[in-house]
């Protein structure tokens, strides 16, 4: 989606119309024109958001431009960041003491809102409504332990399951989008999740929605080729339909390597646990980074003295559901999403 950029003197503003779904922290190529934008070629800068109105946004410019900065501009959201408090719950009960408590708890997080449209649902537990659970809007039971809301420890169970979520979310934010032509990603990669036998074939292209079925008993196979001209540290993230986050690569065991130009690295003889979506995450970096920290389970632990380089501190921030403050959006690393549905039977 393209947006109308005013610049006068030193303040740059989006004009969105509707500025739903645009952050603080997010980040923006801005073009001369919609032509320009459109081809993704001769980027005049990239700014980052400041403050959103209902209706526009502030910018600040990401260092110098390219030579003057034209009184309008077209702008692209190359990066998007979650903020503290957006992480919005539903909360599908009736009204009473339990709905009263579970309210009172979402509140206390600190970094969760309540929301109609939330994607994320606090629903009773069978016919009892004192006792919850946790769902995604597609059904998904996230966490069905949260208890009964008259409970000492429900706010702490509850807080826990969001933060897992919060951390999910937090990198599916990471997403950078693919600059081609002169102002290209200086790290780029091609990854593909698909049944074992890769075949270059076998994954759409990302801008194509990179959506892949395949069946629980398949055996599937991770592959990331570095396209870039310069090695590169790769990682990839796995994310399954409740919110787990297990490495990928490097593989269990393997030591940090840069993979060179044009090289392939892939893990082969893996199987999904579930049917449903599963995202991974792939990350290119020009240092290594202790991607193992960010794994999480049933508690979503992670180690926070991990958390070194901008971007494991971006990662390590989501533990408290929040944006590590500081940290430019985008530096010497870049990240992409792709998508497998998991489907019970075997696809042929």
């Amino acid at each position: 989606m393209l947006y109308d950029i005013e610049h006068t003197g030193t303040t740059t503003t989006l004009q969105a119309g509707v500025t739903a779904g645009i952050t603080p922290g997010s980040r923006f190529a801005l073009y001369a024109n919609q032509a320009d934008a459109v081809m993704r070629r001769a980027r005049v800068a990239t700014a980052s958001v400041t403050n959103v109105a209902a209706a526009t946004a502030v910018l600040v410019l990401d260092g110098a431009a390219k030579g003057s900065v034209p009184k309008r501009l077209v702008a692209e959201q190359i990066a998007h960041f979650l903020p503290a408090d957006t992480l919005a719950v539903a909360i599908d009960l009736p009204a009473g003491p339990a709905r009263d408590a579970a309210a009172a708890a979402l509140r206390a997080t600190g970094f969760a809102v309540e929301s109609v449209t939330g994607a994320t649902r606090l629903v009773a537990t069978g016919e009892d409504p004192g006792k919850i659970s946790l769902r995604a809007d597609d059904g998904t039971l996230l966490a069905e332990s949260l208890g009964s809301t008259d409970e000492p420890a429900f706010g702490d169970r509850l807080t826990d399951a969001l933060r897992k979520i919060a951390r999910v979310q937090q990198l599916l934010a990471l997403r950078t989008s693919g600059i081609t032509g002169d102002e290209a990603d200086p790290y780029p990669v091609a990854a593909c999740v698909a049944a074992d036998g890769y075949r270059p074939t076998a994954c759409p292209p990302l801008q194509a929605g990179g959506v892949r079925r395949i069946g629980m008993k398949e055996r599937i196979t991770a592959t990331v080729i570095n396209r870039g001209t310069q090695p590169v540290y790769v990682y990839v993230l796995a994310i399954d339909p409740h919110n787990a986050v297990d490495l990928v690569l490097p593989k269990p065991g393997e030591f940090d390597q840069p993979l060179p130009p044009n090289q392939p690295y892939r893990r082969s003889g893996m199987s999904f646990d579930a049917p449903g979506a599963y995202r991974f995450v792939v990350l290119a970096s020009a240092r290594p980074i202790r991607a193992d920290a960010f794994q999480q389970a049933g508690t979503g632990a992670r180690d926070l003295a991990a958390c070194t380089s901008p971007l494991e501190r971006l990662l390590c921030a989501s533990s408290e559901g929040h944006r590590a403050v500081g940290v430019a959006a985008v530096g010497d690393w870049s990240a992409q999403i792709s998508t497998v549905l998991t489907t019970p039977e075997d696809i042929p």
